[in-house]
């Protein structure tokens, strides 16, 4: 399995490069909730009440749905993948996607 490093890149704009540290290919380009991710592009939306957020394709494609609860003492979450999305893109846009509906719940 491949180690992936999330990195800040960009000096005026902030955006986020998740790699695989052994070939130091770029699988994710993140800036400003929209994602570069094999050879498509996608955008980070609401999708519905409790339906939760996912990265959405221009073309209206889902790539990830992402669902998370929280509570006092803990947080609960799921993922599910477009079919047509590669296993390794799958696994890397659901922890972006995670972290930002952990980020915005708890703010």
């Amino acid at each position: 399995m491949a180690e992936l490093e999330i990195s800040r890149v960009g000096e005026l704009r902030s955006a986020h490069a998740v790699r695989d540290t052994v070939t130091g290919e770029e699988l994710v380009h993140q800036r400003s909730g929209k994602v570069q991710v094999g050879g498509r592009s996608a955008e980070w939306k609401r999708l519905g009440r409790k339906e939760g957020h996912g990265f959405v394709g221009p073309d209206g494609e889902l790539l990830v749905r992402v669902k998370i609860s929280s509570g006092l003492l803990h947080t609960n979450g799921e993922a599910e993948a477009g079919e047509a999305v590669a296993e390794r893109d799958a696994l890397v846009l659901a922890l972006l996607g995670s972290a930002a509906s952990v980020a915005a719940t708890s703010s």
